[in-house]
This record gives structure tokens, sequence and C-alpha cells, in this order.
């Protein structure tokens, strides 16, 4: 990692990319997942991203993740924030912008992108949003008052 920081020649890199190729002969998506998603973990936080050509076809590339660094959990205004890395939860009462707290959080982050990967997603934010994520945004026309107890 010293020589990654060195490149980038400002000081300021605090995020490296973890990435490994694997030949897509040897190890299928699906295998890839599998070996990082045991099956007693299956209801944690994971994902399998695959690049798509042309809406049908496969792409090159496959991004497979699992046992998140942070987690950000909405319901309503209370929001919690899970530092799995710092064994850390912290809770906000009033939020009135979930949707914001990624951008503050990560507005520290550095990162360096080392030049023989490929300029495709090398990190950040990967999750997803409820159908009530929408409330956030119009909030004056759907009110959280009339939103499901649990929207997952």
């Amino acid at each position: 990692f010293r020589h990654l920081i060195e490149v980038d020649g400002n000081g300021n890199v605090n995020l490296v990319p973890m990435f490994h190729r694997i030949m897509g002969d040897q190890l299928t998506p699906i295998m890839a997942y599998k070996a990082l998603v045991q099956s007693d973990d299956r209801d944690a936080p994971s994902f399998l991203f695959e690049s798509v050509v042309n809406g049908t076809q496969q792409g090159r590339y496959s991004f497979v993740g699992a046992r998140p660094q942070l987690e950000i959990i909405a319901r309503g205004h209370h929001v919690q924030i899970l530092d799995h890395g710092k064994g850390t939860k912290e809770e906000i009462e009033d939020c009135s912008d979930p949707l914001e707290i990624p951008e503050v959080l990560s507005r520290d982050w550095h990162p360096i992108v080392p030049e023989d990967l490929p300029r495709v997603f090398t990190g950040g934010w990967v999750g997803y949003c409820g159908y009530d994520t929408v409330r956030y945004v119009y909030e004056g026309k759907l009110p959280f008052s009339n939103a499901p107890r649990d929207d997952r």
C-alpha cells in the first residue's frame, strides 16, 4: 500500500480498493458469491452485481461483496449508523434526509485507483433503498405517518 500512496504524491490517500482478478472459466460469479456468503450468513448484507452489455449480454465485470464496513439503516426519521470496523452504533432520532448521510460520511475519503485496475466501479457505497425512500423526497405528499410499519 505504501507504493500506491507514494505514487499518489499528495499523501492524502486513505482508501485503497481491494481486488482480485479471476478467470471467468475457473469461477463463476455465483460460485464467488457463495464462497463469500456462507449459508448461515444469508440474511447479512451482501451483493453480486453483474455488468451487462446492451441490456441482455453478460459483461466483463462482476462485483461481489459481503460483510460491510458501514451500514446506514433508516426507518422514518430514525437512523442507525453501524460501523462494523469500530464496533460502534450511532443513533440519529430526527434525520430529515438519510440520503445525505453517505455523502457526509465519505467526504474525508481520499481513494486512489491503481493504474492496472480497470476504470469501472472501484469502491464506494453499495446498497439498496426500499420503496418508502420516495417519502424523503416527497415528504409533504407522502408522509411517514401513512407508511407501513416495516417497509422491508
